[in-house]
């Protein structure tokens, strides 16, 4: 397979900083997003896995805004917006 370079959308988010998503230019999938406020973090999304059974949560985010038939894990931290220090 040919290597194929991601585009990306770069939009100010709810806090003021920039966010940057980052997609396959060919079907249009998320694959990861980035911020330069925490240029150390990378979040990746885990549907861009080929196995995505490898990915363990660690919390939730955005749980306020999750749709009816979401299962938030009460085993599981949660944040109604984004985590307040990561």
């Amino acid at each position: 397979m040919d290597k194929v370079e991601v585009r990306s959308y770069t939009k100010t988010g709810d806090s003021g900083n920039k966010i940057t998503r980052e997609f396959c230019p060919e079907c249009g999938s998320p694959l990861f997003t980035r911020a330069p406020a925490k240029p150390e973090f990378v979040w990746l999304k885990a549907g861009s896995l080929d196995n995505p059974q490898w990915v363990k949560p660690r919390d939730q985010i955005w749980t306020d805004s999750a749709v009816s038939w979401a299962y938030i894990d009460p085993e599981l931290p949660g944040f109604s917006r984004n985590r307040d220090s990561v």
